[in-house]
């Protein structure tokens, strides 16, 4: 059974000690972990289509920019020159 948070609680549903409470944040922590669900439920939010496009694009590069550094992080030591 999911928990219907809403946003008076989402700093103990996102389990975020950094969260400020503003959107911003919110999808930061939310894209960081990867959860799509809660991602549209916040996107849901925002009425302006250009505040829309905004929050979109920093969900989806904060998003990208941790799945970067989880390839780096597995590709490294398969690519560093051995210390023999």
């Amino acid at each position: 059974m999911d928990y219907a948070a809403g946003w008076g609680h989402l700093d103990v549903w996102l389990g975020a000690n950094g969260y400020e409470g503003n959107l911003r944040d919110a999808l930061e922590v939310v894209a960081e972990n990867g959860n799509l669900r809660i991602i549209k439920w916040l996107l849901s939010s925002v009425d302006n289509d250009t505040e829309y496009e905004s929050y979109t694009r920093f969900a989806l590069g904060v998003a990208q920019t941790k799945l970067q550094q989880q390839v780096i992080q597995w590709l490294e030591p398969q690519v560093e020159p051995d210390s023999n």
